[in-house]
């Protein structure tokens, strides 16, 4: 039987609460210790994790550990470059193996961000992902 990702869902919500649950016993409402936050985040990303999952996705798997890859940064972008220079950017996430620490970057958009013939909106764009992210440039 195939598991819906409504179903999926909810369980990771359930997860969610329970550990929203644990951290209100141990702690005050809207606490932001440092505990409490990574917690959280670590709640957090496993709900998302099991709603991904739940829809037929499945992270990178490194294959020299066969470990699975933990996203490192989401929304870095991908220059394109061609003979003449940038041609286009995508956006797209870092990816990290946990233990040897090789990193790839993989689940790029379904098209690119910006194109190089529209000049002023491309250097804005790659000028953003400088600023806030990260820029890597893929050759051919």
């Amino acid at each position: 039987m195939l598991t819906t990702t409504k179903v999926v869902a909810r369980r990771a919500l359930g997860t969610f609460r329970t550990e929203q649950r644990r951290r209100l016993d141990d702690h005050t409402p809207g606490c932001h210790c440092d505990d409490c936050v990574e917690s959280m985040k670590k709640a957090i990303e496993q709900a998302l994790y099991e709603v991904n999952r739940g829809m037929g996705w499945h992270p990178p798997v490194c294959a020299l550990c066969q470990m699975e890859l933990r996203p490192e940064k989401n929304g870095v972008g991908i220059l394109d470059m061609a003979d003449f220079g940038p041609l286009q950017i995508w956006d797209a996430d870092l990816w990290k193996c946990p233990s040897c620490q090789m990193k790839i970057i993989a689940g790029f958009g379904h098209n690119p961000v910006e194109f190089h013939f529209n000049k002023e909106a491309f250097e804005r764009t790659i000028k953003f992902y400088r600023d806030h992210s990260q820029v890597f440039e893929a050759r051919s």
